[in-house]
């Protein structure tokens, strides 16, 4: 009886060793790494024990991966409708690997660079502008002079395009104001 009960625990050993490295070999193959090698002699239930907390780790890993891809997202959607730039271009679907992650996490840092230097700029032109109007007496006649000098400026869209609109608005301002 004995016997029986260990060869049936070896058996299920043996199954959970095999169930074990299919999701491992899974797991590996998504999160882009390695597969697993046991090192050196073990018994099969330490083999089972090893593969059992590789497979958690992975586990761990690949969802720590998916929540930082996804909050990447987040913050590459935001910066992108505040620049009207495109969206970074990654497989949502699948898991990142650790060089994607990392090209994304620069990704994103490229355009809060951006948005602070556009913001800089919007910023100092508007305060240019709003001082030449003040002097001149001038109320914005334009939506885009309203939204300018009256919006608040977290709200307003800092494209390449809008930037540009300001400085020709600046410098129509500003012709304005040198001629009598």
């Amino acid at each position: 009886m004995m016997i029986a009960e260990e060869e049936s625990l070896k058996e299920r050993l043996i199954k959970s060793i095999s169930v074990c490295q299919k999701e491992l070999n899974t797991l590996c193959s998504e999160l882009h790494v390695e597969p697993f090698q046991e090192e050196g002699e073990t018994t099969i239930l330490q083999l089972e024990k090893d593969l059992r907390t590789q497979v958690e780790l992975m586990r761990k890993q690949k969802k720590e991966r998916k929540q930082e891809l996804k909050l990447l997202q987040e913050q590459d959607q935001e910066l992108c409708e505040i620049l009207c730039m495109p969206h970074y271009d990654i497989d949502s679907a699948s898991v990142p690997s650790l060089e994607e992650l990392n090209q994304f996490r620069q990704h994103v840092t490229t355009l809060r660079e951006t948005k602070a230097s556009r913001r800089e700029e919007f910023v100092s032109i508007k305060r240019q502008i709003i001082l030449c109007m003040e002097e001149l007496d001038h109320t914005p006649d334009t939506s885009f002079e309203r939204d300018v000098v009256c919006e608040d400026e977290d709200a307003f869209c800092l494209s390449l395009e809008n930037i540009a609109t300001l400085q020709k608005l600046l410098r129509q301002v500003l012709s304005s104001q040198i001629m009598p």
